[in-house]
């Protein structure tokens, strides 16, 4: 069963009929589902980069192992793949009046975590905030965001990881509110990642600033104030170290 069939098959078992959109000489996204709007879905693969796999697997071949790190902020590598798929939504969104447009990775990296951690830095432009004595927090479009980006034609983005389910949704979208009460997106509800929510009910911080996103310092200056967040303080990206290992 090929990726697209798997998709299809995905959103059978949610009670969705998934119709593939025949090729043609424009690009197009691959699906589109009609339940109380019409939905457009694009899928995409993210697999490693050629050179870390040539790494990986020359580690793993002379010495049997590999270890390695990698942070958990935005990655230009993901925003081609956003923009690519925004494209194609923009054109058949266009042709067929369709009201909401969706993208759906699957991960299928040798790290799957980290794929899934810098794929939500890169669309919510989330830096890490440590307050001082508490516990870390994403802080939303806290730097360049792809959700604000593309927010004319990008409603949310399905991740699967690790064999996790999530939504993320777009709440830059003008569609934001037809979207979160949508019959389409209350079929994941479980699976959702809701900014406002998350927001109001104290699991992240949300910068809501005019000030232009690289003026780092300044950005950060208001999210503290906002939350009072105390001296000594400070933003970090997380780093999640690998070990891969030949076993005999």
């Amino acid at each position: 069963m090929n990726l697209e069939d798997k998709v299809k098959q995905f959103f059978t078992e949610f009670g969705l009929t998934a119709r593939k959109i025949p090729e043609s000489h424009e690009k197009s996204p691959d699906f589109e589902i009609k339940d109380d709007l019409s939905i457009l879905v694009e899928v995409k693969e993210k697999l490693d980069d050629e050179e870390l796999k040539k790494k990986i697997d020359s580690s793993l071949s002379q010495s049997g192992l590999y270890e390695g790190s990698e942070t958990f902020e935005g990655q230009r590598r993901y925003k081609s793949i956003f923009k690519h798929a925004v494209k194609q939504l923009q054109i058949q969104k266009e042709k067929t009046n369709s009201d909401l447009c969706f993208i759906f990775i699957v991960m299928s990296g040798h790290s799957q975590k980290s794929q899934r951690e810098q794929t939500f830095a890169s669309l919510y432009g989330a830096r890490s905030i440590v307050p001082n004595g508490g516990i870390a927090k994403h802080c939303l479009y806290m730097t360049f965001s792809d959700f604000f980006k593309y927010k004319d034609t990008l409603d949310g983005v399905f991740i699967i990881y690790n064999g996790i389910i999530n939504l993320l949704i777009n709440d830059k979208s003008p569609n934001y509110a037809t979207a979160i009460n949508s019959a389409f997106v209350n079929k994941f509800q479980k699976f959702l990642f809701d900014p406002t929510k998350q927001e109001r009910e104290g699991y992240v911080y949300y910068c809501d600033s005019e000030i232009p996103r690289a003026n780092e310092n300044e950005l950060q200056d208001y999210v503290f104030n906002k939350y009072e967040i105390p001296e000594r303080s400070f933003v970090h990206y997380f780093e999640n170290h690998i070990v891969h290992s030949v076993v005999e």
